[in-house]
């Protein structure tokens, strides 16, 4: 794991979430890591929104949100929630319950990324893209 997939490491995860599925021994994405926004069904685990209160109210998801069954059966794992605006709410990518992640491949960079890109995989994607 690096800095960029690590939740340990890396403040763009939701505090408190301990997700780790691994994705198809085989498929393009085989081998590769990434993390999933906070807004999308990982089965077994809760999807909070951005919201605590909205996380601590919700039973855990019965199976994976589309998006990340396609990523899981390409081989990716999954290894983090990552935080997103409250409820989805804003375009800042802050959130007042668990602050604004730093991009960790510019840390002193505005955050402000797609609702669908999490501020790990831009950095990910930014890093790749640059080899």
């Amino acid at each position: 794991m690096t800095a960029l997939t690590d939740p340990a490491a890396n403040s763009a995860y939701v505090p408190g979430t301990d997700v780790h599925v691994a994705g198809s021994a085989s498929g393009p994405l085989a081998g590769t890591a990434c993390a999933v926004k906070d807004i999308f069904d990982i089965a077994g685990h809760v999807t909070g929104a951005g919201n605590p209160d909205w996380a601590r109210l919700a039973s855990p998801a019965t199976k994976n949100a589309p998006a990340v069954q396609r990523l899981l059966d390409a081989g990716a794992s999954v290894n983090g929630k990552t935080i997103t605006d409250e409820l989805t709410r804003g375009i800042f990518g802050e959130n007042r319950h668990y602050g604004t992640p730093a991009n960790p491949a510019a840390p002193s960079a505005f955050s402000c990324t797609p609702k669908t890109l999490s501020p790990t995989a831009s950095a990910q994607k930014k890093a790749t893209s640059s080899n």
